[in-house]
């Protein structure tokens, strides 16, 4: 199965670079050294599909990514208590009845009533761009590997104009 739509848009690959991954099988399938051949670059962008790759595979969809009931790009979601034998939810609490946990799940759009103990209110959720992103860290300093000279050359650089 040929891809029909650009899988790599959210990477940072120039336009005029081509990447050729001929089917969704092969992209759950090769190697970094592969993704390279294929023209994935830099590392980064190879790194971010190798990491993707791998939450798919662990079931780790993130918010929503396992909604069964989509309607225009919006799943509902139902918070509710449903029965659990774990000591740590024995006791009861000012939200929660003793013996009960409480779960999201996603219901289909105008569903008004749940099999198990519905209280909470339907919450629509919107798969936007970036919902699922995970930030990367901000560069402090020169980043990790020249933190320590950039931090030395500052020192040195204080002192001397304390001196002065």
């Amino acid at each position: 199965m040929a891809l029909r739509r650009p899988i790599l848009t959210t990477l940072h690959t120039p336009p005029s670079t081509p990447i050729h991954i001929p089917t969704w099988e092969s992209l759950f399938s090769l190697s970094s050294a592969q993704l390279r051949a294929a023209g994935v670059e830099p590392a980064r962008a190879r790194r971010y599909l190798l990491h993707w790759r791998e939450k798919f595979r662990n079931g780790e969809f993130g918010v929503g990514g396992n909604a069964k009931y989509v309607k225009d790009g919006a799943a509902e979601l139902r918070v509710i208590e449903v029965p659990t034998t774990s000591p740590r939810f024995a006791a009861a609490t000012a939200t929660r009845a003793a013996g009960h946990r409480k779960v999201a799940v996603n219901v289909p759009a105008g569903t008004e009533k749940v099999d198990v103990g519905a209280k909470g209110e339907v919450v629509p959720v919107l798969g936007v761009r970036g919902l699922w992103e995970e930030k990367r860290g901000r560069i402090v300093d020169g980043g990790e590997r020249r933190r320590a000279e950039v931090r030395a050359k500052r020192r040195a650089e204080e002192r001397k104009t304390s001196r002065a």
